[in-house]
C-alpha cells in the first residue's frame, strides 16, 4: 500500500475519533461539567484535519484558500483548548462578551489576514507535490503571523501552568486528568514542532495524527478518570483531608472517586482503585460492605448499614448518599470506635448505678406505731419493735445507746458531767 493511502486513511482515522468525541460530547451537553467546552475542542480538531486533507489533495490554485482555512481552524482549535482547560481548571468560569472580544481580538486579527497575500499574515506561497499530496514548499510570514503564533503558544504555556496548579491542589483524581490534558496540549505542539524544523518531511503534516492521539488522551480522561463528572478539585482536596472514609460509584458501580483514608483502609493507593469496577477490586470485609452499602435503595435519603463495620481494629458506620437524580452513590464511612467505646462505658456505669439503687431497700406509705412502745405492726397484725421493723425491710443495722434526757430519768443517779 502506498504510503501516502496510508497517510490518509490515519488522518480519516483521527478525523472520525474527533467527530466521535464531539458528538458524545455534544449529546451530554445538559449533564454537569463542561461537556460543551469538550466538544467544541473535538470539533475545532476535526475541522483542522478536514482542512489538512483538503489542502493536501487540492490543485496548486485552490491549496492557498485551503491553506488559509486550515490557519483558521489552528487557531479555533488552540483557543477552544485554552478556554476548556481553563474553566475545568477552575480559573475561567464565565465568559463574558466584552473580554472574550478583547482577549480574541489579536487571534481574529491574524486568522483573518491569512485569506489575503500581504495583509499581514501569510504572503507568497508556494505550493509543490510529491506522494501525490499538495504541500507548501515555502511561505512568507508578515508580522501578524509573529504575533498571532506567540499569542498561541503563550495559550499552551499558560494552559500548562493551569494544569499544574490544579494537579498540585488536588489528589489522585487530579493528576490522572491533568496527565490527559497535558498529552491533549503537547502532542499537537510537538508535532508542529517538528514540522517547522523539517524532521519529517513537509508533505505529511502531523497536526492531523497528533489530534488523534488527543482524542485519544481526551477519551481516556473522560472514561478512566471522569474528567467532567467529579466536583472541582477544591472539593477533592477537601475530601482527602476528612477523617471519612469515602468513595464514589457511578451508575455503573465503577469507582469515580476515593480518598486517602479509604485507600488506607483498603491497603492500597488512590491510583488503583480510579476507574476500577467497585464489584472487583476490594475484598474481605470492607469490600462486601461497600458493595451492599452501593446496592442499598436510598429513597427519601441516605441509607445507613444496620451493623457497624470493623477494620484494622476500628468500627465504622456505612452510609450511602445519592449524588442528585442520578445511580452514582457516595459511600461514607465514619469512624465511630471512639463514641461506641463512650458508650459502652456509659452502659457500664449505668448498670453499676442501677445495681447499688437494686440494693437499697425503701420504706414508704402509712406505718401504723403504737403510741406507747413504738412498736410497728406488719400486714399480718403481728406487732415488732422499731429497729427489728426496719432491720428485716431495710437491711439497715442500729447500734443501741441512750440519750441524755432517758439517762436523766432512768439513771437519776449520774451527774450531768459523767452523763456527758
Amino acid at each position: 500500500m502506498k504510503i501516502q493511502v496510508l497517510y490518509l486513511l490515519a488522518v480519516n482515522l483521527a478525523v472520525v475519533g474527533l467527530v466521535a468525541l464531539a458528538v458524545y460530547s455534544w449529546s451530554r451537553r445538559h449533564s454537569p461539567g463542561n461537556w460543551r467546552g469538550m466538544a467544541a475542542v473535538a470539533l475545532a480538531a476535526a475541522l483542522w484535519d478536514v482542512m489538512a486533507v483538503v489542502m493536501a489533495t487540492s490543485s496548486f490554485e485552490h491549496a492557498r484558500l485551503a491553506l488559509s482555512a486550515k490557519y483558521t481552524m489552528l487557531g479555533l482549535s488552540n483557543v477552544t483548548t485554552f478556554l476548556f482547560i481553563a474553566r475545568h481548571t477552575g480559573h475561567w468560569q464565565r465568559t463574558r462578551p466584552l473580554a472574550a472580544a478583547a482577549f480574541l481580538a489579536l487571534p481574529v486579527a491574524g486568522h483573518l489576514a491569512a485569506w489575503w497575500d500581504g495583509a499581514g499574515s501569510l504572503r507568497d506561497a508556494v505550493f509543490a507535490e510529491a506522494y501525490g499530496l499538495t504541500y507548501f514548499a515555502s511561505i512568507g510570514y508578515g508580522p501578524l503571523y509573529l504575533l498571532t503564533t506567540a499569542f498561541h503558544y503563550a495559550l499552551i504555556f499558560v494552559s500548562l501552568g493551569f494544569i499544574a496548579q490544579y494537579m498540585r491542589r488536588g489528589g489522585a483524581i487530579a493528576r490522572g486528568q491533568g496527565t490527559a490534558l497535558v498529552m491533549t496540549i503537547l502532542i499537537p505542539a510537538l508535532a508542529n514542532v517538528l514540522v517547522l524544523v523539517d524532521v519529517v518531511p513537509r508533505v505529511f503534516d502531523l497536526m492531523p495524527l497528533a489530534h488523534g492521539l488527543s482524542a485519544a488522551a481526551l477519551f481516556w480522561g473522560v472514561f478512566r478518570h471522569q474528567m467532567l463528572d467529579l466536583a472541582p478539585v477544591g472539593r477533592h482536596a477537601l475530601v482527602d483531608a476528612l477523617q471519612d472514609a469515602i468513595l464514589t460509584v457511578d451508575g455503573r458501580r465503577w469507582i469515580v472517586d476515593v480518598n486517602q483514608r479509604l485507600a488506607g483502609l483498603a491497603g492500597t493507593t488512590a491510583d488503583r482503585l480510579l476507574g476500577r469496577p467497585l464489584d472487583s477490586v476490594l475484598d474481605g470485609p470492607l469490600g462486601h460492605a461497600l458493595r451492599a452499602a452501593a446496592g442499598m435503595p436510598l429513597a427519601p435519603g441516605a441509607a445507613l448499614m444496620p451493623a457497624p463495620l470493623a477494620v484494622d481494629g476500628r468500627l465504622f458506620d456505612v452510609r450511602a448518599v445519592p449524588v442528585g437524580t442520578t445511580a452514582a452513590r457516595v459511600l461514607v464511612l465514619h469512624d465511630i470506635t471512639e463514641r461506641q467505646r463512650w458508650e459502652d462505658e456509659q452502659a457500664r456505669l449505668i448498670g453499676e448505678l442501677q445495681g447499688a439503687l437494686g440494693d437499697v431497700k425503701t420504706l414508704t406509705g402509712l406505718l401504723p406505731i403504737c403510741a406507747g412502745c413504738k412498736k410497728i405492726r406488719d400486714g399480718q397484725g403481728a406487732w415488732h419493735q422499731l429497729e427489728v421493723y426496719i432491720r428485716d425491710r431495710t437491711g439497715a443495722e442500729f447500734s443501741h445507746g441512750m440519750c441524755p434526757a432517758c439517762t436523766a430519768k432512768w439513771y437519776p443517779g449520774i451527774d450531768a458531767h459523767e452523763r456527758g
